[in-house]
């Protein structure tokens, strides 16, 4: 038998204590053997819950083996790039062995678990033509995904996570759940994604002109932006004859700047 962690040990010190004051402290007057025995099963439950603490399991050699696959998907992921990490994913997958197993998983501001591949470039192709789930590419929660994708795990075989990702975690502390993960024995790879390599923009509120603007005849509309390289990303947008038309944003304030005319 194996310990996952040795440091509830450190509570059999202050049990000890606690054993020995309600020992010499003792109000009881129940009969010696009786109050032994009380003694001893409730010391036997305190040994147990510490031993249940340190996390026990039987270490048990296997040819066997499961492989969980996770994609990063956050916004600082080119999609185009997540698209073709899923070729490597399916080589690996024909790599495997007979009884060996895998799973997939997409993680962003959560975790999503996908039965194929195909299913993933389905989802892929959908937000990169259309419309993206950006709440789930909000955040990067590797450590919680880490975690999370562990009860796909089947007992019996050994335990395999690939990461496939840029590394820029944006929640979470994913030191501490690699950490935790070595000490349960599951063997942690990191495959690199590119992220994104061109300039990225949006618009995400438009205002009209001020007042004083109308009355010197002047018409114009107030832009407000986010995105990644803002600098010099031209953004189209709509004069008032209703022309699409290209401005350079000039903005030093980086994200949510403001002050373009037309």
């Amino acid at each position: 038998m194996e310990f996952v962690s040795f440091r509830p040990l450190w509570w059999l010190a202050a049990a000890a204590v606690l054993a020995a004051v309600a020992a010499r402290y003792s109000l009881s007057d129940r009969p010696r053997l009786l109050r032994w025995m009380s003694d001893g099963l409730s010391a036997a439950a305190v040994l147990c819950l510490i031993a249940a603490l340190c996390r026990p399991y039987l270490g048990v050699q296997s040819d066997r083996l499961h492989v969980n696959f996770l994609v990063d998907l956050s916004q600082s992921i080119d999609l185009r790039k997540a698209e073709d990490s899923l070729g490597q994913v399916d080589s690996w997958i024909g790599g495997l062995r007979p009884g060996d197993g895998w799973s997939l998983f997409a993680v962003g501001r959560g975790i999503r678990q996908f039965e194929t591949t195909e299913e993933l470039r389905g989802v892929l192709t959908q937000w990169r033509t259309g419309l993206a789930d950006d709440d789930f590419r909000s955040a990067t929660r590797l450590a919680e995904g880490l975690m999370e994708s562990r009860a796909a795990f089947p007992a019996g075989k050994a335990r395999r996570v690939v990461l496939l990702t840029d590394g820029q975690e944006t929640d979470g502390d994913l030191a501490a759940a690699l950490r935790q993960a070595r000490e349960e024995g599951i063997d942690v790879q990191r495959h690199p994604v590119e992220g994104l390599a061109y300039p990225e923009a949006a618009v995400v509120s438009v205002a009209p002109s001020p007042r004083w603007m109308n009355a010197a005849a002047v018409s114009g509309f107030g832009f407000g932006f986010v995105g990644a390289m803002f600098r010099g990303v031209k953004v189209p947008r709509r004069c008032s004859a209703y022309a699409l038309t290209n401005a350079t944003p000039t903005s030093d304030e980086g994200e949510g700047g403001r002050g373009m005319a037309a």
